[in-house]
């Protein structure tokens, strides 16, 4: 009994790595800022194969953990759930459920499901090897079943969003963008978090943005990109 005691705290040791207050609103606290590697570099490399993954909540709290904490991807509906599944390159696709019925909506890895402003869109996307995509899809119901009313290519796979202002920001693979509704508009591209971004996090402020990767945060102020780590 006493060992498998023994075993549950080492397990729970293990998964949170962190033991003191670490946050990045309304002010840097428990992080050191570093330069961040050029890409491919060995200080690169050593961010990339991390075991330390960096979440960022909503009120600027930092939860590093060595556990890829992979969010549920669904949108409940008036008359049922719309379901995302995202497989990589095994592929993926977006479900409509009830009591009643089941069917497929779209045939493609869903990264993201959100309402804003009374419509609903789905993110999807891939990046495997060196093909990738991302789209915008908005869904529109056509004999009481959900469809697709149009598709905004935006070229890299999406990794997460936060709404805030009524704008929506998505990360994606290499970059971050903003979407209205009608347009995207791309804030930064080719950035040196690219591969850094899966099972990342968004968190948005009138001041701040900071993404958690693998490895660090990036926070952006003023068009200025700045990395933290414990």
């Amino acid at each position: 009994m006493k060992k498998v005691k023994f075993l549950i705290i080492l397990l729970t040791i293990g998964n949170i790595i962190y033991s003191q207050e670490i946050r990045i609103w309304p002010e840097i606290t428990g992080l050191a800022e570093f330069a961040f590697p050029e890409m491919e570099s060995a200080n690169w490399r050593a961010l990339n194969s991390s075991r330390e993954k960096y979440y960022i909540n909503d009120i600027g709290e930092v939860n590093i953990t060595n556990q890829r904490i992979k969010k549920p991807i669904f949108l409940e509906v008036d008359n049922g759930e719309i379901i995302g599944i995202n497989n990589g390159e095994w592929g993926g696709k977006l479900v409509f459920k009830n009591n009643d019925c089941e069917y497929d909506i779209i045939n493609e890895n869903v990264c993201g499901i959100f309402k804003y402003k009374n419509e609903i869109y789905i993110l999807t996307g891939l990046a495997h090897g060196w093909s990738q995509y991302g789209k915008i899809i908005k869904l529109k119901i056509i004999d009481n079943k959900y469809t697709i009313d149009y598709v905004i290519e935006i070229d890299k796979e999406p990794q997460t969003f936060k709404i805030y202002n009524d704008i929506v920001y998505i990360l994606t693979f290499d970059g971050l963008i903003t979407f209205d509704g009608n347009n995207v508009v791309e804030l930064f591209r080719e950035q040196n978090w690219a591969h850094l971004t899966s099972y990342s996090t968004l968190f948005i402020s009138d001041k701040i943005i900071g993404i958690g990767l693998w490895g660090c945060i990036v926070i952006i102020e003023n068009n200025n990109i700045k990395a933290y780590k414990r």
